[in-house]
Parts: C-alpha cells; structure tokens; sequence
C-alpha cells in the first residue's frame, strides 16, 4: 500500500467512525457531503445507494 492508499484509508475510517456517532438523518447528510452530493434535498436511501453505486465508495 502506498502512502496515499493508507492516507484515505485512514480518511475513510474516520469518517466512518464520525458518522456511527451521529443519528440517522444527520448520517445521511454528512454521507451525502462526503460523496458530493446537494445537501439541501430530502435523501432516501435509494438515492444514497445510486451516489455509492456512481462512486464506487463502500458504504
């Protein structure tokens, strides 16, 4: 693993770490922020599966 590989490893545990402190609805906005979605529209889940699905980021 390059440095960068463990760089956003580290990046992504932290953020996973940060949005099981939250609730649910303020997990999805933060979780929205992160794969650069509008923050300001209702998100479903389905909507927050398609974005994972486009950037291929685990959820």
């Amino acid at each position: 693993m390059s440095k960068r590989d463990r760089r956003e490893v580290r990046k992504f545990e932290r953020y996973l770490k940060n949005v099981a402190k939250l609730g649910k609805e303020a997990a999805m906005v933060k979780h929205a922020r992160y794969l650069g979605l509008p923050q300001n529209t209702e998100l479903t889940r389905d909507d927050a599966r398609r974005a994972e699905d486009s950037r291929g980021v685990p959820g």
